[in-house]
């Protein structure tokens, strides 16, 4: 193959986009070894010949032998991979948005989750064409080493990870508001918790995500209907008194929070790496991208503003709460798909990762596809262990839009705006003012400084929210640990 000859841009045709054969040599001059551009690595000759005569080997499309004892993880189409990205996004995100437009008023809550969603869309892209140019990427922790070494790797693998945590957080949250609504506060929160932790470590037990592509597809139609028996419930009620405002007053603390929640809505970023690798093609990326942000942003300005309008400032987060009595317990009961498997797919991506980071750090990186009893065992640990920690995060911040407020100040703003700009900058670096043919430079231009205003925009989405987090959880409105309390209410 030959190296990339022009830059296109990132929306180019996938034509225009063959390996890079100059990634391995960056690799090798970062690291001081060779890494190839597919995942069969092996540790020396002896463990090569022992995998690669484990059982029977069959074709691929590419021509290419796998063998039928180990799991092979490419194998889902682009439709698989936006549906995942789809059931990722759509969940919790959508659920708090009603309640940011009575924070923020009609206009500047359209009009930022409008915008927010195209950067959002632009910056996958990017994550996408980084991806293209270094096959060998699989997560945020492999892009941090290819741009500066171990240190960044540390420091974008535990990103990653803890804001995955925090998201199946969020989604333990929302599974314990659902059985208090449910059972009418049957029992104590914290047992209702725990209920998550269990039911949800039990569903991320399969370890290719087309297995949960299958379970997407539902869970994408649970939080939709959901939202819907709402919109029509509040719609028909002429109880509520409706008050919507286009420009309301709101505190620093409340306005702040509420755009927090719209930018968690688009924080799908950090799972991207882990779902663009398990494509068969990856160059399909952009299909499945497009996919997401034009059900994304269609679905949030359509449920944000029916939902706010219909109930005007007392809209309630998560949204669902905002329903009659009866209504809420029926669209809480339709919308457990999502509340389960949209933080499995979080913890899913979370677990992966760390499963192949150990299984390198030991010597055996081809361990992860063994369908072995010591692959399964580890695989087990981890994600147990992923969910408990979740479950700590979230009996420790018990209210809903604050946890996701708190997830969107620490890393959403960093990895859905921030990083991608650096990730940018280090795809085309020595063409950031100009392609290498000398064509098109204004739209590199462009785009260079596109990518700038991006990276304030995560700076900006930090400082800001921490502050405005910070503030909430001085004046205790974040609510208290550990608590038997109904957190429905």
């Amino acid at each position: 193959m030959e190296p990339i000859t022009e830059d296109k841009g990132v929306f180019a045709s996938s034509r225009e986009h063959p390996l890079d054969r100059n990634s391995r040599t960056q690799m090798q001059d970062r690291d001081g070894t060779d890494t190839p551009d597919t995942d069969q690595t092996y540790q020396n000759d002896a463990e090569k010949d022992a995998t690669t005569s484990m059982g029977p080997t069959s074709s691929t499309q590419e021509g290419e032998l796998v063998d039928k004892n180990l799991v092979d993880y490419q194998t889902m189409n682009w439709f698989h991979g936006g549906m995942l990205m789809i059931a990722e996004c759509i969940s919790l995100g959508i659920l708090g948005l009603p309640n940011a437009m009575a924070q923020l008023g009609l206009f500047p809550g359209v009009f930022l989750i409008i915008v927010l969603g195209v950067i959002a869309g632009y910056t996958g892209a990017v994550i996408g064409e980084f991806k293209i140019k270094f096959p060998h990427v699989h997560s945020m922790a492999d892009a941090g080493r290819m741009i500066g070494g171990k240190p960044l790797e540390i420091l974008f693998g535990l990103g990653q990870n803890i804001v995955l945590l925090f998201i199946a957080a969020a989604h333990i949250n929302t599974f314990t508001i659902m059985m208090n609504v449910l059972t009418e506060h049957s029992t104590c929160s914290v047992v209702f918790s725990v209920v998550a932790l269990v039911v949800c470590a039990l569903c991320t037990i399969p370890r290719t995500l087309k297995a949960m592509s299958f379970l997407s597809c539902a869970s994408c139609l649970s939080i939709v209907v959901a939202v819907v028996i709402v919109m029509v419930a509040v719609g028909n009620d002429k109880t509520i008194q409706s008050t919507p405002k286009v420009l309301p007053k709101t505190s620093f603390k409340e306005g702040m929070n509420a755009a927090l929640n719209i930018v968690l809505a688009y924080a799908g970023h950090v799972t991207y790496f882990g779902f663009f690798s398990e494509l068969k093609n990856p160059r399909d990326y952009k299909k499945s991208l497009i996919l997401l942000q034009t059900t994304a942003i269609t679905l949030y300005v359509l449920v944000a503003v029916v939902i706010y309008c219909y109930v005007g400032q007392d809209v309630k987060s998560p949204a669902l709460s905002s329903a009659k009595p009866m209504i809420r317990k029926i669209a809480y009961g339709v919308a457990i798909p999502t509340i389960v498997i949209a933080g499995v797919l979080n913890a899913h991506v979370a677990s992966t990762a760390v499963y192949r980071w150990a299984w390198k750090k030991r010597g055996h990186p081809m361990v992860y596809k063994e369908r072995s009893l010591r692959a399964w065992v580890s695989w087990i640990v981890i994600v147990v262990t992923v969910w408990a920690l979740a479950w700590l995060i979230a009996e420790a911040i018990p209210t809903f839009k604050y946890l996701l407020g708190l997830v969107s100040a620490l890393f959403s703003g960093w990895y859905s705006f921030g990083i991608t700009s650096v990730l940018y900058w280090f795809t085309y670096k020595g063409q950031l003012w100009s392609t290498k043919s000398g064509n098109r430079n204004w739209a590199r231009k462009c785009l260079t400084l596109l990518n700038i205003i991006i990276f304030g925009i995560g700076a900006i989405i930090c400082v800001a929210g921490l502050t405005a987090t910070g503030m909430a959880f001085a004046d205790g409105t974040s609510g208290k640990p550990f608590t038997c309390d109904d957190t429905s209410i």
